[in-house]
């Protein structure tokens, strides 16, 4: 699938959604939800693509699929309100999008890797697991992924923590 097809797929959900919008940039929609008028910016980024999801994991975890994403520093762009990020599973070609308002994405940022908060263009990779859990898992160490990702007995210890980002995957109702 194609950027192009790509972004095709995410303004027809955006309509789907009854919700009016005009592009002003690269990636950046406003949305106005035909509801109430309400304006919400919006900074629209397609994974990277990334070619094997099992020799990522160290430790034999299975990943559905791998997001990797690059954006400008989120202090640079004050004026947006959700960041929303497409994956594309070349599996089965479906879609699947992170929506994130940019306040809690720059707070979890700042708790799990300070030091990204920091640089110029900030790097985020995500993993979408068989059960659909997602996690953020930028330079996660061996030991981190084992501890944190792996799921043992009583589950993975990240959940219910700042790497864990399932409440946002494909989580639509955030917008309207």
């Amino acid at each position: 699938m194609t950027e192009f097809e790509i972004k095709t797929h995410f303004e027809r959900r955006l309509t789907e959604l009854g919700l009016s919008f005009t592009q002003t940039g690269i990636g950046h929609y406003i949305l106005i939800n035909d509801c109430n008028t309400q304006q919400t910016h919006i900074q629209f980024i397609v994974s990277e693509h990334v070619k094997e999801t099992n020799s990522i994991s160290i430790n034999g975890n299975v990943i559905q699929l791998i997001g990797h994403f690059k954006l400008e520093h989120i202090k640079d762009l004050a004026n947006i309100d959700f960041y929303i990020m497409a994956f594309h599973n070349p599996d089965d070609q479906n879609l699947d999008y992170i929506v994130i308002p940019t306040n809690e994405l720059q707070r979890r940022i700042k708790s799990v890797n300070p030091s990204q908060s920091y640089k110029k263009t900030l790097e985020l990779i995500f993993w979408i697991m068989p059960d659909g859990s997602l996690y953020e898992t930028n330079g996660i160490s061996p030991e981190g992924e084992w501890y944190f990702i792996s799921k043992g007995i009583n589950g993975r210890m990240a959940d219910k923590t700042d790497w864990c980002y399932t409440l946002f995957l494909n989580n639509w109702q955030q917008l309207i």
